[in-house]
């Protein structure tokens, strides 16, 4: 069991006897009156999505769930291929499942696929990855009172804010849970 303040986004939790993957979360203090904690999650059985509201005390249950280590193949343009790295048994996952977590997988890359009741349910990836920047817009002119920033397009096709000494070719270290630019890794 969990209190509410304990969920993170990528959880998966029972609430009325269905299982969600936690989407956001967010923590409420409001000036008066108590703290609640405000989640969005998907039914990993049919795929809907709803808010619920929990009381920062109250508890909730956390599935607990089997891993095993895979590593990325392809994608198949609405689903990602996954193959055991000791059987060889290959998986197809929805894009959907996986939500903003598709976006920083590269070839043969190593995860933790998690099964609930021998079905896959989600993906636990490292805390940071190395991309490499594919387009790195232009610097803008102007205040320099605080750090500037433009955008990156990076080689799985998200965007990024990175600093304005990256150029187009580094690879740079990016914080999975935010999708923020944390270091410069090599050089171009």
């Amino acid at each position: 069991m969990l209190t509410a303040t304990q969920i993170r986004v990528g959880h998966l939790i029972e609430v009325d006897g269905k299982v969600y993957r936690v989407l956001q979360m967010d923590h409420v203090t409001p000036g008066k009156g108590r703290g609640h904690v405000q989640v969005k999650m998907r039914d990993i059985a049919d795929g809907t999505s709803r808010t619920q509201r929990f009381r920062s005390d109250e508890k909730v249950s956390k599935i607990h769930l089997e891993q095993r280590s895979m590593e990325y193949l392809y994608d198949e343009g609405e689903r990602l291929t996954f193959m055991d790295s000791e059987s060889f048994e290959q998986i197809s996952l929805s894009k959907d499942l996986l939500g903003e977590a598709a976006g920083f997988l590269t070839a043969n890359a190593q995860v933790a696929v998690n099964f609930h009741e021998d079905k896959a349910v989600g993906i636990e990836l490292p805390v940071a990855v190395d991309l490499k920047v594919v387009s790195a817009g232009a610097v803008l002119k102007g205040a320099t009172a605080t750090a500037q920033y433009k955008p990156a397009t990076l080689e799985t096709g998200i965007d990024i804010q990175v600093p304005t000494f990256i150029k187009t070719g580094d690879i740079i270290r990016v914080e999975v849970a935010t999708g923020k630019y944390l270091e410069r890794v090599r050089s171009a």
